[in-house]
């Protein structure tokens, strides 16, 4: 018999490489998957709190300060609380209509 062919050995041999490779290739595959997920839910949270960020900015700049922005936290806290009734500017001058 002169025929070539392979032997058990190289067969067997040839079987656990091509294993050990379709497994090595399943695991990166499903790390690879993981990995995408894990990178998509943090995308989605950055998009999310990107969006709260504009939100929170656009509604903060279009906030208005009063005329009166110049007055002190106790005054505005004094005035609030049942103060005396008119209200004054900076120069003492109550020129500024009373709420009756």
């Amino acid at each position: 018999m002169n025929r070539r062919s392979f032997t058990l050995i190289e067969t067997v041999l040839a079987a656990t490489l091509a294993s050990v490779v379709v497994l090595g290739c399943m695991s990166a595959f499903f790390a690879l998957s993981r990995t995408d997920k894990s990178l998509s839910a943090r995308f989605h949270e950055a998009n999310d709190l990107a969006r709260l960020q504009k939100t929170m900015q656009r509604a903060f700049s279009s906030l208005v300060l009063s005329p009166d922005a110049s007055l002190d936290a106790d005054e505005v806290l004094t005035q609030g609380a049942g103060g005396a009734g008119g209200e004054t500017d900076e120069a003492g001058d109550s020129s500024m209509p009373t709420e009756e």
